[in-house]
């Protein structure tokens, strides 16, 4: 049955950035091609993507999303709640997204395309009221969960969506169209607003931050680092709407990431670097202490395995969910083994990690150490992570006081592990801890006998961790620098504005510059900047920034 545009207008569409529909009726409504522009089926190389990405997404400007999509979606899609009351499980629904562009802030380019999905993304930020949600977008995606008409149990169904009240079930040919959809490569973005950061500015600026390594690398010609950017995601901003038709439910500006995936994997390091990933899934990251008790069932739980071999592995959660599928033969046998397999093979990575670095920590020559620890680590990327993280405060984190966050790395044409860097919102100043501020550049709220991989990098590597804080404050934390980069993304949301909120991140920077300018030249690490009226006393002597140190 045909649905008329004027019945579209009616039936309330909302215009979202991002969504994708659950079902609730059984009746069902073809729908014809997708419609896109040629851009947003357009296929490009992981350098091209890279390039493109960077221009039209993380460019310095703030660009704008307009998204339409039916109010009743929206309305479902944000109070979901999975069987347990969670609303942000990995696999909780995506809203039907009937239209979505993307304008770069500085061209004016656009690209259109119909039938994506969005749903609530984040921890803190889902029981946020809305208009302070994040979420994802997925522009490739074909399914969504249904509810029966009791509300009791969930499951998936491949090519449904649901729109207006009624079930649609995509052409085959529109499927594929929808499966070649991405902007700029990307097949997700993800939309940050959470009460962590009301600046919406602090991803993009420690993403800058943690960026920098990749240039050094580059520079002194790092085997398996970065070949574009570096190993984080890039932040940038964008002006969300999202709208029925008539008025809109969001309209403001959002913090716009990259999502951590293999497609960020390949474009920041290269095709055929991916081999295997894993995120810090809760603060529990401290599995590689020797003295921790059996971790027997909780590795894959702690650090979650997202590629395995190349290969995507969607979660430990999920695992379970298809083995009882499996038990109940709902699912082919092969696909079960298969999935037992990928598992198996997870644990054995992790474990082989484990027993690489106790060995290596094991051994007390220090020069016999640090050439077995660069055996299986990227020394350079855990020097560039720590001073990253130091110099931004980025304490919700693997180093931090939460060890939770970022991802465990193993690039695959070296063989060797490093950290991509993860949810940078409670950094410059933000959040619960109070610690970065004041931190000596060696201080990160936590005895690194719980950080084993780096009290085993800073342990054995000092001057060249020194070394790295050194070419930081030369480079991407030069004092005028990292003040002019803080005042440009200002000005693209609050022109000039002396608001707290934003002072707070010159604040912020402040203090860790002043604090590692007075660790390195006073050669002491409780050498502290001087502090009067609550801000560091940063001097100009002879054309030369300089911190007074106590």
């Amino acid at each position: 049955m045909a649905v008329e545009r004027k019945s579209f207008v009616r039936a309330l569409m909302v215009t979202v950035s991002v969504s994708i529909a659950l079902v609730t009726s059984c009746r069902t409504t073809k729908v014809g091609e997708s419609g896109l522009l040629d851009s947003a089926t357009q296929s490009y190389t992981p350098e091209e993507s890279y390039k493109k990405s960077e221009a039209n997404l993380f460019n310095e400007s703030l660009n704008r999303l307009d998204i339409l999509m039916h109010g009743d979606t929206w309305n479902k899609m944000v109070t979901h709640r999975n069987q347990n009351g969670y609303a942000c499980e990995d696999e909780a629904p995506y809203g039907h997204i009937k239209e979505i562009t993307f304008t770069n802030g500085k061209t004016g380019e656009s690209v259109k395309m119909n039938n994506a999905g969005i749903r609530v993304k984040g921890n803190t930020s889902c029981d946020e009221p809305v208009d302070l949600k994040g979420f994802k977008i997925k522009f490739n995606v074909t399914d969504t969960f249904i509810r029966n008409e009791n509300d009791e149990e969930v499951w998936r169904i491949q090519n449904v969506y649901e729109e207006w009240g009624k079930r649609l079930e995509y052409p085959e040919q529109t499927i594929k169209t929808i499966k070649k959809q991405s902007l700029y490569g990307l097949k997700s973005i993800g939309l940050r607003r959470g009460g962590n950061d009301m600046t919406r500015l602090r991803d993009g600026l420690s993403s800058d931050v943690f960026e920098y390594a990749g240039e050094l690398a580059r520079n002194s010609r790092q085997p398996g680092g970065p070949v574009r950017g570096g190993a984080v995601y890039r932040g940038g901003l964008v002006h969300v709407r999202i709208h029925n038709g008539f008025g809109a439910m969001v309209d403001g500006v959002y913090g716009l990431v990259e999502l951590i995936d293999d497609n960020l994997i390949e474009s920041h390091f290269g095709e055929g670097a991916a081999n295997h990933l894993f995120k810090i899934k809760e603060a529990k990251g401290t599995f590689l202490d020797a003295d921790m008790p059996s971790d027997r069932g909780r590795l894959l739980r702690w650090y979650e395995p997202e590629i395995i071999d190349g290969d995507g592995y969607k979660s430990d959660k999920e695992y379970h969910v298809k083995m009882n599928l499996c038990r109940e033969r709902k699912i082919k046998q092969s696909a079960c083994d298969k999935l037992e397999a990928q598992r198996q093979k997870a644990e054995e990575v992790l474990r082989g990690f484990k027993a690489q670095l106790s060995q290596a920590m094991a051994i007390t020559d220090i020069n016999e150490r640090r050439t077995k620890l660069s055996g299986f680590l990227d020394i350079d990327n855990i020097l560039s992570y720590a001073v990253s993280a130091n110099l931004t405060g980025h304490w919700d984190s693997m180093i931090g006081a939460m060890s939770n966050n970022d991802y465990l790395f193993n690039n695959k044409q070296t063989g060797k592990w490093g950290i991509i860097a993860w949810d940078l919102d409670n950094t410059f100043g933000a959040g619960s801890q109070s610690y970065p501020w004041m931190a000596a550049i060696n201080e990160f709220g936590v005895n690194l006998k719980y950080r084993p991989i780096f009290q085993a990098v800073l342990g054995s590597f000092p001057e060249e961790y020194k070394k790295r804080v050194s070419e930081y404050l030369d480079g991407v934390y030069q004092f005028d620098r990292i003040n002019e980069r803080i005042a440009r993304r200002r000005d693209l949301v609050a022109p000039g504005s002396m608001d707290d909120m934003y002072q707070m991140l010159f604040k912020f920077k402040n203090h860790r510059w002043g604090n590692a300018w007075c660790n390195l030249n006073r050669n002491d690490y409780r050498s502290k900047v001087r502090i009067r009226d609550g801000w560091p006393v940063i001097d100009q002597n002879g054309g030369r920034t300089e911190a007074r140190c106590e």
